[in-house]
Order: structure tokens, then sequence, then C-alpha cells
């Protein structure tokens, strides 16, 4: 068993003036990473593996402020990373556990290799049931995936994002109320 973490909200990249890799997290990510580490908070995670991106780096380190373990980084974790490299360093018996932060982009496209060449079997439950498991958005930012290796073959369970802290908009800003005059 291991988990594949997309990395928590960032705001909108073209927005970001400086370097893509150095694009941190917005307090919606933050919050969305919190969440993460109270989903995972039973977990004893031996290793916590992130691509090099802040923000890959930046969603896992509430749930590394929990244990005492560092968060190592991979580059096979990156957005350019190959699926089939990845599907194979996902194969050894080291991750047994681990909890791996990476992109959409690269989500989706071992997604779309383990539906089409290794018959993994996914499972959505609650208000994603209906998802769609393709495509750029098949798992929303700061969600996860439990990935199980047993005797009937590969399983994967989405695991939904959690956000803890005030309610945020769309663009990461406090939603207050409204009044009626």
């Amino acid at each position: 068993m291991f988990i594949l973490v997309r990395h928590a909200h960032a705001g909108d990249k073209r927005q970001w003036t400086g370097a893509d890799t150095n694009r941190p997290l917005s307090e919606r990510g933050r919050q969305q990473a919190e969440g993460l580490a109270h989903n995972l908070s039973g977990l004893d995670a031996p290793r916590l593996i992130s691509s090099p991106f802040l923000r890959c780096r930046q969603t896992l380190r509430p749930l590394a402020a929990r244990s005492p373990r560092a968060i190592e980084t991979s580059r096979l974790l990156s957005p350019d990373a190959r699926p089939g490299e990845l599907h194979e360093f996902l194969a050894d018996p080291d991750l047994e556990g681990a909890v791996l932060c990476t992109h959409g982009e690269t989500l989706s496209a071992l997604i779309r290799r383990w539906r089409e060449k290794d018959g993994v079997t996914f499972s959505v439950d609650g208000p994603h049931s209906g998802r769609s498991l393709t495509g750029k958005n098949a798992t929303e930012k700061g969600a996860a995936w439990i990935v199980v290796d047993d005797d009937t073959g590969r399983s994967a369970h989405y695991l939904s994002p959690l956000h803890v802290g005030p309610v945020l908009g769309p663009s990461s800003e406090r939603l207050t109320e409204r009044s009626s005059t």
C-alpha cells in the first residue's frame, strides 16, 4: 500500500511571475495540506516523497510535522515524469506505506497507463463517485489515491481533499456573509 497525492492548491500559474518550480501553496492549498495531514494522521508512513517543486513539498509539510520523517524528493514525481518510469518506481517494495506527492498531469498520465495497460481497479465513493478518471482533473488538488497491491491485483481508492480552516472561495479569499438590507 502507498498513497499518491496531488499537490494542494497553488493559485493560478498564469499569474505567477517566478519560476514554476517555486510556486507556493495558496491559503486554500495550505488548508488542503492540513486536511491531508488530518486524513492521514493515523498512518505511520515510513517515507514521504515529493516532486522537487515547492508546492508538492509544502503539501507534505503538515504530515511531516506530525512524524519524525524528512521529505525526500524524486524527479520521477515531476510534471514531466514518464508514466512508465513512475509505474516501475512505484513497484519498489521499499515504498510500502509511503506517501508520495506529485502533479495533476503526472497523476492523469499514470492513471491512463494503469487503465490501459495494467488493469488497475479504481474506486471512487461518496459525492465524487461519478467523477471521470481521465483528463486534466482526474484528481482534485489536495486529493489522494490509496493504492493497494494484493492477490487480486492493484486497486486505487480515491480520498477527497479535506479543507481545514475558514471557508474560502475560488480565488482563495475568505467568504463573508452577505447581509440583506
